[in-house]
C-alpha cells in the first residue's frame, strides 16, 4: 500500500493544483486535509483501475487510497469531486531539451509530466538558481 501511495503522490498534487480553485489550493496549505473522490484511479502497478476512488491527503501526505465506499473521509477534509477524471502517477521524462524554460515546464506539468531531466543547459546561465526557483511551484514539472 505504501508503494501505491508513493506512485500516485506526484500526479495527485498536480491534479489538485489544476482541478481545484485558488481557494482550494490555499485551503490545502492552511488546513492540510483534502479528499479527491469519484475519479478512476490507475496506480501504475498493473492492478485493475479503481472506479469511484477516494484519495485522502492530510498534511501533504496521502493517507488513504481505495474505493470511496471503503475509505473513511476525515470530517474536516475539503472534498473535491473529480467525477469523470482519471488519476494516475505522474510521468517522468528523462530526456528533454529546452527544459530551462518556464513555458515548457508548465506545459509538461499540465500534460501530466511531473519531472524532467535536461543535461544540455548552458552552465553560465545560473541553471541551479533557475531549477531551485521553479521546483518550488507545482505549476511546473520538477527539473533535475
Amino acid at each position: 500500500m505504501k508503494i501505491r501511495l508513493v506512485l500516485i503522490f506526484n500526479f495527485v498534487v498536480l491534479l489538485t493544483f489544476f482541478c481545484s480553485s485558488k481557494k482550494s489550493t490555499n485551503s490545502i496549505a492552511t488546513h492540510g486535509n483534502l479528499a479527491l473522490i469519484n475519479g478512476t484511479l490507475i496506480d501504475g502497478t498493473g492492478t485493475a483501475p479503481i472506479s469511484h476512488a477516494a484519495i485522502v491527503i492530510e498534511n501533504e501526505m496521502i493517507t488513504a487510497v481505495g474505493k470511496l465506499s471503503e475509505i473513511a473521509l476525515p470530517s474536516e477534509a475539503e472534498i473535491i469531486d473529480v467525477d469523470g477524471a482519471t488519476i494516475l502517477p505522474g510521468f517522468f521524462n528523462a530526456h528533454v531539451h529546452q527544459a530551462y524554460n518556464e513555458h515548457n515546464l508548465k506545459t509538461w506539468a499540465q500534460a501530466g509530466v511531473t519531472t524532467v531531466r535536461d543535461l544540455g543547459g548552458n552552465p553560465q546561465n545560473n541553471l541551479f538558481a533557475f531549477r531551485d526557483r521553479v521546483n518550488q511551484s507545482p505549476q511546473y514539472a520538477r527539473l533535475v
